[in-house]
């Protein structure tokens, strides 16, 4: 039997005519149903966002009139926690929108009943589980702390969630890259990159980058092996060795990522390595930095690594780089498939929209 879970940490709006409503709570309802009656629009109701399987579905649902939740309705909780997982993944990674990290409260939560608007902010509290009356204080705080969706990204996620689903390793991948950036935010605009950072990063002097070394060790090195676990996971091998990635490469199943394909470094740069590389050449360079800062427990590493904020940018926008590049492709392969059945019915294809990899 299916159950259903609230995804704590995202808020959906209401939209109408381009506009956002909701997203706080109130003590009443009346006067927000008077509001959108002054202002003739209809307050919004539930509706499914994506119906995967007749067992597995994402929904918005309001309460208190508009304010908005993400609610899964999955078979176990293993499935619902997938779903969660991807959603926090992918508005973490392309978008850039990390949910609020609280670990005193949960990020999912099983509901006995589906949410409606007539709700106030203590029915929700009361139908979430577990519930314990001595940390409603911290349930109730989590709720406040939202990152607001806006309404073109819901149906990127809708496409997203469609082409995943059976790939679960793409969404592990994901999140070992959202807690690297949680350890060490390396995110930055193109515009910040090339008018600033790439002028400011070579006027560093050398005991400036050791004192930042120093200071930031373990921090960059936690981040770093986050991401590798990341790049482990996209290629569905854990400890992976130097002599295994070219068939590792071959096995990825993505026509734009090979061994020799090239790939064009942003960062390590700055260490005075090759701007231009071949994919199988730097993950090979990712796996020595692992080895040595990780997997032999070198307390005093070599020099040459000592990992820098270069180090851990480049391996979290490559790990970006080839997420986005499988998930492309498997949104270009599902179109292509999508299009040739509905030539042959002679309906119109869906056009699809790839997912925006954000700042490279």
């Amino acid at each position: 039997m299916a159950k259903y879970y609230l995804v704590r940490g995202f808020r959906v709006p209401f939209f109408h005519n381009n506009e956002s409503f909701g997203c706080q709570f109130s003590a009443s309802n009346k006067s927000k149903l008077n509001n959108y009656k002054k202002q003739r629009i209809i307050p919004p109701s539930n509706y499914t966002l994506i119906k995967i399987t007749p067992r597995i579905e994402v929904k918005i649902v309001y309460c208190n009139v508009d304010v908005g939740f993400f609610l899964l309705k999955a078979p176990s909780r293993r499935e619902a926690y997938f779903l969660a997982n991807a959603i926090r993944g992918f508005y973490g990674i392309f978008y850039g929108w990390l949910p609020p990290s609280d670990e005193d409260t949960y990020f999912l939560y099983e509901i006995g009943k589906i949410p409606q608007s007539s709700w106030l902010e203590r029915d929700l509290l009361d139908s979430l589980w577990p519930h314990y009356y001595a940390t409603d204080i911290f349930v109730k705080t989590s709720l406040s702390s939202i990152v607001v969706i806006d309404n073109q990204s819901l149906d990127g996620l809708s496409e997203f969630l469609e082409n995943i689903y059976c790939h679960d390793f793409i969404v592990e991948s994901m999140n070992h890259l959202m807690e690297s950036r949680r350890i060490y935010w390396g995110h930055m605009t193109p515009s910040y990159y090339h008018f600033h950072y790439r002028r400011d990063r070579p006027l560093k002097k050398k005991w400036e980058i050791e004192k930042e070394y120093l200071e930031m060790r373990y921090k960059y090195e936690s981040s770093f092996v986050a991401s590798f676990k990341g790049i482990e996971s996209l290629l569905d091998k854990n400890g992976f060795k130097k002599r295994e990635i070219r068939k590792l490469l071959k096995w990825f199943d993505c026509p734009k990522i090979s061994y020799d394909e090239y790939y064009l470094r942003r960062h390590e740069i700055f260490l005075g390595l090759k701007k231009k590389i071949k994919y199988g050449e730097l993950i090979e360079h990712f796996l020595k930095i692992r080895n040595v800062v990780a997997a032999h427990n070198n307390k005093r590493p070599p020099r040459e690594f000592n990992l820098s904020q270069d180090n851990v940018i480049e391996i979290q926008l490559f790990l970006q780089n080839i997420l986005t590049l499988k998930l492309n492709w498997l949104i270009d392969r599902a179109a292509y498939r999508y299009g040739s059945e509905a030539a042959d019915s002679g309906e119109k294809p869906d056009k699809r929209i790839a997912t925006d990899p954000g700042p490279a």
